[in-house]
């Protein structure tokens, strides 16, 4: 028995650093096909041991002791429902049809699927990886962004800011990335591709830990958000205290007023300051992240969708994208690609057992609902990063709560 136990934990923890290699992976900006921060054979080495840890995953689950022991449960079978259908909604609605778009698929569906079935310890010890390269990322962040500030000498390389003309320049520090507008803005990134992004997970990851102050790591983590001057960071953090404090009106009021303050007020003063007016200018225009992100030409696209036969399965995949690359980054794209069928297939499994999942936890509910409202300004959760931030980060916060009782009795 006890070697058993030790075979399994062994086991959970092996599993738990793939899924964490995999999640860690697909978050750098290196990952993603647009960027101009590394050469095309650095990004598919780092995509490669993507693909070999998802591999190993898949051996690993096959061979675990859950299997041996008859462990998954009809709630497994039903979880893996969500990448499947994510899977068969993408491939039926692309147009191409190649096999290279085919692997790349299903290699992340399997990730999903995998990171689904794992147990809950593993489930946990791979949101608790993430969370403390997050917050080393962080605290590395900062000391760049101050040496950045004040013209410290560090080696780094100067980049443009994806492809497009006139939209500034990634600082690449190598540890940590500086994005700097056109203007002279700055804005921490750190090992993201867009600030926003950054400011997003940062969010998350402190939402799970309910923005706990007396945990230094928090602190660290809330310094770096401020420096990412991500609207999306400050706009979650505020959902999650709105929820959180349904115990006291008074706050909770307080709170909703300063969130309507920041949405539709703030953007709209004129300021007598310049630097002043600037900044804010800036910081809602860069990143207004509960606002739809789109551009003149998406929004004329999705204007022409809601007035066509394509409202019910969409234009297929990638489609707002090749018409606007730049302007399709909201919620609409996906009815545009995949109509109102296609999004409530994709995103309704993923609500319900998402909720199942957090149960009567109102903690765990409350990260949830901070989740789906993310899902309003960045839609593109089905990846092996956002399972392990939303389903970790659910497991993580139930075993806080549950490690709180027995400790008090």
């Amino acid at each position: 028995m006890k070697n058993s136990n030790l075979l399994k934990m062994r086991h959970t923890r092996i599993l738990s650093v793939l899924f964490f290699i995999m999640a860690f992976n697909n978050g750098l900006a290196i990952y993603h096909g647009d960027t101009t921060l590394a050469w095309w054979i650095f990004r598919s080495v780092v995509i490669g041991v993507g693909y070999f840890c998802t591999l190993l995953c898949v051996l690993g689950t096959f061979f675990s002791p859950r299997k041996n022991n008859m462990g998954y449960t009809t709630e497994d079978f039903v979880a893996i429902i969500i990448p499947v259908i994510y899977f068969l909604v993408i491939l039926i609605s692309d147009s191409d049809g190649n096999f290279s778009f085919f692997f790349l698929l299903l290699v992340r569906a399997s990730g999903m699927a995998l990171f689904l079935i794992a147990d809950k310890e593993c489930k946990i010890q791979t949101f608790q990886l993430y969370k403390m390269s997050i917050v080393i990322m962080a605290a590395i962040g900062i000391l760049i962004y101050w040496a950045h500030i004040l013209s410290i000498p560090l080696p780094h390389r100067v980049v443009p800011y994806y492809s497009v003309v006139g939209a500034g320049n990634y600082y690449d520090y190598f540890f940590n990335y500086v994005y700097v507008s056109r203007t002279g803005f700055t804005r921490l990134c750190g090992l993201f591709n867009e600030p926003g992004y950054f400011g997003t997970i940062l969010a998350f990851i402190l939402c799970a830990d309910g923005i706990n102050l007396k945990k230094a790591e928090n602190i660290i983590m809330i310094i770096a958000g401020c420096f990412t001057f991500s609207f999306a960071f400050f706009a979650l953090l505020i959902v999650y205290l709105i929820l959180s404090s349904y115990k006291k009106p008074k706050l909770m009021v307080f709170l909703i007023v300063l969130l309507l303050v920041m949405v539709y007020i703030v953007p709209n003063i004129q300021f007598s300051n310049h630097n002043v007016a600037k900044l804010v200018s800036r910081f809602y225009s860069l990143d207004s992240s509960l606002q739809s992100r789109t551009r003149p030409t998406f929004d004329a696209l999705f204007s022409r969708w809601e007035d066509s036969n394509k409202i019910w399965f969409g234009y297929g995949h990638g489609y707002g994208k090749s018409i606007d690359p730049d302007g399709s980054s909201s919620y609409k794209s996906y009815f545009v690609d995949y109509g109102i069928v296609g999004f409530i297939m994709l995103f309704l499994p993923l609500f319900i057992y998402s909720f199942r999942k957090a149960g009567r936890n109102l903690k765990a509910v409350f990260y949830t609902v901070v989740f789906f409202v993310s899902i309003y300004q960045r839609p593109n959760v089905f990846t092996i990063l956002y399972f392990v931030v939303l389903f970790g980060g659910i497991e993580y916060i139930c075993s806080q709560q549950t490690r709180r009782k027995n400790y008090e009795t």
